[in-house]
């Protein structure tokens, strides 16, 4: 299957390299060159995923870059939402919802939101690294463009990670001076306004950008249970998942000279809800929730849209960071500093019984704050023949995690008829130096190589205990585990390829790299062998092919790769017990194909195919004891991922025009736990939006649609049911279908 498939595409790669070839031969009064002229032509995409401006095509890397305008027009309000638009990329819901952003490419990321896990996929805000999961679903106020890079990263980015980023950038202050502002009324009296602006302070030295939004929306399940049964520890039954939120940023950009600049960014986002639901799928005969549901709930496993937790937790979140970013141009030399300090506080929790009663209803509380200083020095040479990269990364991390976990429903639950409570502070410190060539041998063969020695330090105080109720009184408290540890890792990752420009319009490229994350320490209690694991590490091969055709009115990218995986960090289960272990070496490769185009003035369209085969090739006996076997599919890592769109506008008089847009969502069945358990299997979906805009003046009114058909979905599963003491499978449902109308103003 494997030869037929790279048979299969490198053939489609051969045609498409043909047709591209065809084009630079083609004469100016050709249908396409006509189209052209008319303005039926692709608009050329910059981007800095290499810490450079270039033009998407000549860019020898898997990379998805979508502007603000684009994700405006797919409706997109936040970071998760893009995952419907790029190949093999999965956004999972953390079982507390809200701000938590888990992202996966190619099958590589987070599985986990405990914080002794380093994300798989790094998230840069501005050239800021964000370091924890919590809080990572930003919302798209005012965006320049999201670049989504897959593949092992570290040798041009401050932290290293083994599955790829996401680069944030927000506009800057000095692009041409606007004041804009939307408002829509959605679904679930549902209501969000934004507002941005950019100006110039004093002629060409002084110049200041914000944006803000809010939102206020209500929650989309009710629960059944009695409000009598609602857990002291929680908000009680009621609405899960409403939310209100204010984010809003500051941008000051200062350019005393020509070649030096200073800008100071700072953003605070303010969020307060409750949150969201779980359902019950499935219980083991006998545990507790066998014994205490009712027949009703019985009946009800696993229906979307009955839930009956006992336990709302609220979902506040508060997330504050402020940056400055000093360049300063020496001839075709620049010397980068980006010094940043970010700050995160969230309250939340999740009743992961999902029953009225306390079995395991959980709390949780976290502060975190980071200061980050990374250094770049970059040029070129030799008539720009030699592009070089060096840099310095330093983190420095502070973390505090409290979990709670309510087992009082019943004496034979996950706590013993007690509250466990667990404090965790971790102290992670890391620091890298990395270096990149580029050399372009002649004008249409290029080289790179590229360096990174990485240096990370964690450092834990661990405590867990049970308490026989809500006092918390040390005189009749159980310690379980005290734990003190540290421990350090040091790695060299690499990166080889070369790139060749065939022609105008087509460019190949090939290149190995590698990918390292650091081990850790299990925080919940774990089997003695299993409570620290190991850094994973990935060795990724990848071809590909970037094209335009028709006179620049189509745009294919294509990409083959294979990541092989040694020592990877798998979330595993046994009894109640959750923990990550090193589960052994496997494997994630395939393909991801996407097409854009401009069909005519007014029409276009695009595609998007991510195909993915994983699998675990050898399982250590830890992982294989606890059901993670070879052979296994990885969790997260779905089959197909399939994604398109179909954009047009109509000319109406008075200066006027409709624009509408449909969008289509595909993804094949997922695994969501490593043992590939049958509670944690979900079924493929398929999502549509729609947009229709009326555009006059600087004036847009638009309604629109996400998830038309109101699909309904597994955003998160687990599986308990092999435990005699918990006992139960749950699922995270989806949110229902969101509809609104929205009216845009510029100024």
């Amino acid at each position: 299957m494997k030869n037929k498939l790279s048979v299969s595409l490198f053939a489609i790669a051969a045609a498409l390299a043909a047709t591209a070839n065809a084009q630079d031969g083609e004469p100016a009064n050709s249908q396409s060159g006509e189209n052209a002229k008319n303005g039926a032509r692709l608009d050329q995409i910059t981007i800095s995923a290499r810490r450079r401006e270039e033009n998407l095509q000549d860019t020898p890397v898997a990379v998805t870059a979508l502007g603000g305008t684009d994700l405006a027009a797919r409706s997109a309000r936040n970071l998760q939402e893009i995952a419907q638009f790029v190949p093999t990329m999965i956004s999972a819901k953390s079982p507390t919802g809200g701000a938590g952003g888990q992202y996966f490419l190619r099958g590589i990321g987070q599985s986990d939101y405990t914080v002794n896990l380093d994300p798989g996929v790094a998230l840069y805000i501005d050239g800021v690294y964000y370091a924890r999961v919590q809080g990572a679903n930003l919302e798209l106020m005012d965006v320049e463009r999201v670049e989504v890079l897959r593949g092992p990263q570290g040798t041009l980015y401050g932290k290293n990670s083994t599955g790829g980023l996401i680069n944030f950038v927000t506009r800057s202050p000095d692009a041409p001076e606007s004041t804009s502002g939307k408002i829509s009324l959605y679904s679930r009296d549902g209501i969000r306004g934004e507002f941005a602006f950019n100006r110039e302070i004093a002629d060409d030295v002084l110049y200041l950008g914000g944006a803000f939004t809010g939102l206020s929306e209500d929650g989309f399940a009710d629960s059944f249970a009695m409000p009598t049964q609602a857990s002291p520890m929680g908000l009680g039954a009621g609405d899960f998942g409403e939310r209100e939120l204010a984010s809003g940023r500051l941008t000051l950009l200062f350019k005393p000279q020509d070649n030096l600049s200073f800008t100071l960014r700072g953003d605070l986002t303010e969020q307060s809800g409750s949150a969201q639901a779980s359902v019950l799928r499935g219980v083991l005969a006998g545990a507790a929730p066998d014994r205490l549901i009712s027949a009703e709930q019985r009946a009800d496993l696993g229906d979307f849209d009955r839930t009956y937790n006992g336990f709302r937790a609220p979902n506040d979140l508060t997330s504050l960071g402020v940056s400055l970013t000093s360049t300063y141009d020496i001839g075709d030399v620049q010397l980068k500093s980006i010094t940043a300090y970010r700050e995160l506080e969230q309250r939340t929790g999740s009743d992961f019984d999902s029953t009225p009663f306390a079995l395991a209803d959980q709390r949780q509380n976290l502060d975190q704050d980071q200061i980050s200083q990374e250094l770049q020095l970059s040029g070129a040479l030799f008539d720009e023949r030699v592009n070089w990269l060096t840099g310095f990364f330093f983190l420095k991390e502070d973390i505090l995690q409290e979990l709670t976990v309510d087992g009082r429903g019943d004496p034979a639950t996950l706590t013993s008829g007690t509250l466990q409570f667990q404090r965790i502070q971790q102290d992670n410190t890391s620091y890298g130096v990395f270096f990149n060539l580029d050399l372009a041998v002649t004008d249409q063969l290029t080289l790179s190589g590229a360096v990174r020695y990485s240096d990370e330090k964690k450092e834990i105080a661990r405590l867990t205990q049970r308490f026989p109720d809500l006092d918390f009184d040390p005189a009749f408290a159980l310690t379980l585990g005290d734990r003190l540890d540290d421990e350090s890792w040091d790695q060299f990752t690499f990166k080889g390829g070369a790139d060749y420009e065939v022609s105008d319009n087509l460019m190949v490229y090939a290149s190995y790299s590698q990918g390292f994350r650091s081990g850790g320490f299990n925080i919940r209690p774990a089997p003695p062998d299993d409570d620290s694991f190991d850094p994973e590490t990935v060795d990724a091969i990848e071809i590909g092919a970037k094209m335009n055709l028709f006179d620049n009115r189509v745009r294919v990218n294509l990409a083959l790769f294979d990541n092989s995986y040694e020592d990877i960090q798998l979330l595993g289960r046994e009894g109640v017990s959750i923990f990550t272990v090193n589960g052994g070496e496997g494997y994630t490769r395939g393909f991801e194909l996407e097409v854009d185009a401009q069909v005519t003035e007014d029409f276009k369209a695009n595609i998007g195919v991510g195909y993915l085969d994983t699998e675990l090739e050898e399982s250590t006996p830890s992982a294989s004891a606890i059901g993670i076997l070879a052979g296994n599919v990885l969790p997260f890592a779905p089959e197909w991922t399939l994604s398109g769109g179909l954009e047009y506008r109509f000319e109406l008089p008075d200066s006027s025009a409709l624009r509408a847009r449909i969008d289509g969502y595909y993804r094949s069945d997922i695994f969501f736990t490593a043992a590939n358990a049958a509670f944690g299997e979900s079924e493929g979906y398929g999502l549509g939006n729609g947009r229709l805009s009326y555009e006059r003046g600087d004036m847009t009114v638009s309604i629109f649609a996400n998830n038309i058909f109101d699909e309904r979905f597994w955003e998160l599963l687990a599986n308990n049911t092999t435990s005699p003491v918990a006992g139960f499978a749950f699922g995270v449902p989806s949110e229902p279908r969101r509809a609104g109308v929205e009216i845009g103003f510029d100024f």
